[in-house]
């Protein structure tokens, strides 16, 4: 742990751990502030990075070094974050009552999860026509959720790669905070 001292260039540690709460998200650079339960801590742990989409109640994993900031604390400053959803009911109850879903908050959660299980978000995504009609605001749920999912499914594929440069470049091609040239001119 450092105090004050410059960033390393690379990754020197990984965490991991359950997003307990997204205190800040921006849409268009992708940046966060994340507490997460971390195991080997007692406390929540501030992670600082960024990633397509987060909620709460998913798995991280971050590759990063921690900083001491003077007014924060102690924070985990993330150079690579991958978040994927949960897989246990209560995990995924959480998840969609996390507001990451738009129109579905705790009640209508905990009702989806009760008759799905923890297989719901692949029955909202994939087969929404198994959801009761009378859960009509749900039938748009498909679409939101879509996007998210194939972010995830790019990056958990960059990760089979074992190529963290190329997970960090196309966060930056999504966020457009570089551009990619054609070959074609």
């Amino acid at each position: 742990m450092s105090d004050s001292s410059p960033e390393p260039r690379t990754p020197s540690e990984e965490i991991a751990g359950l997003v307990e709460r997204v205190t800040f998200f921006n849409q268009e650079s992708g940046f966060a502030v994340l507490r997460v339960k971390v195991r080997g801590h007692r406390e929540l742990v501030t992670v600082l990075g960024s990633l397509p989409a987060v909620s709460a109640g998913e798995w991280l994993t971050a590759k990063g070094w921690w900083v001491r900031d003077k007014e924060h604390g102690l924070q985990f400053k993330a150079q690579v974050l991958k978040a994927v959803p949960p897989t246990t009911s209560e995990g995924v109850e959480r998840y969609l009552a996390g507001g990451f879903v738009k129109g579905v908050g705790p009640v209508l959660a905990k009702k989806l999860v009760g008759h799905f299980g923890a297989e719901v978000l692949g029955v909202i995504s994939d087969n929404p026509a198994d959801l009761k009609p009378a859960d009509r605001k749900v039938m748009g749920v498909q679409f939101p959720l879509r996007a998210p999912c194939m972010l995830q499914n790019i990056n958990m594929l960059l990760d089979d790669l074992h190529s963290d440069e190329a997970l960090t470049y196309a966060h930056q091609v999504y966020f457009g905070t570089i551009t990619v040239q054609s070959a074609s001119g």
